[in-house]
């Protein structure tokens, strides 16, 4: 166990959650699973993350597309050749009746078979100033990974118009519903999440993403 990581839920979930975490201790953890990776350029590595209006968000984001709806499906990083192995999102302000964080674990769904079925299917990804294909599941230091962003990845191929029946609205298989303090780590490569609908003002979320150049994060 690292730093009171539950990795045993961690491996057999895709996800594990800790409770009563400081910012403090929330770097640490993050620095202790790898590698902390700014989301943007020359951005921070922690992130604040807070429920915005479509007029009000980054332009491209998908805050600007959704605005306080519920998100869609997606997983972090999805236009890098090499996305973040982990997310960590730590509850700073929460309200009793703050948006949820859902949980799409790809390796349960469909009864195991989604990573399977869908081994085949390439993405076009449409990355700042270029565009490039990609395969939807692939390998990344002897692990599965799959990544999905609906804004920047497009499906082809024979399979793509059953991939888009299924994933996107596929429910979650697992639901967090946030303290303060709380820290949820989620296994980038194998889940999908999203944010439920939201009310401005109610939800401040710490982020950071984190990079491994192993296929596991345990000493």
């Amino acid at each position: 166990m690292l730093l009171g990581i539950d990795s045993h839920n961690l491996e057999s979930a895709g996800f594990c959650v800790l409770r009563d975490v400081d910012v403090a201790r929330f770097i640490e953890i993050a620095g202790a699973m790898g590698r902390p990776t700014p989301t943007r350029r020359n951005g921070p590595v922690l992130d604040v993350l807070t429920p915005k209006r479509e007029q009000d968000a980054r332009p491209s984001t998908i805050s600007s597309h959704y605005g306080l709806g519920q998100f869609p499906w997606h997983s972090d990083g999805a236009v890098d050749k090499d996305p973040p192995r982990y997310i960590l999102m730590r509850a700073d302000t929460v309200a009793a009746d703050s948006a949820t964080t859902d949980i799409l674990d790809l390796r349960s769904l469909g009864e195991g078979k989604t990573l399977k079925k869908y081994s085949r299917l390439s993405l076009l990804v449409n990355a700042r100033n270029f565009s490039y294909l990609a395969p939807f599941v692939m390998r990344r230091n002897g692990v599965i990974c799959a990544k999905w962003d609906p804004l920047r990845t497009t499906p082809t191929g024979k399979i793509a118009e059953e991939f888009l029946s299924d994933v996107p609205a596929a429910p979650p298989t697992a639901v967090h519903h946030w303290h303060p303090g709380d820290v949820l780590i989620i296994d980038n490569w194998r889940c999908l999440h999203r944010r439920s609908a939201a009310t401005v003002g109610q939800r401040v979320i710490h982020r950071i993403v984190v990079k491994v150049e192993r296929s596991n994060y345990v000493a």
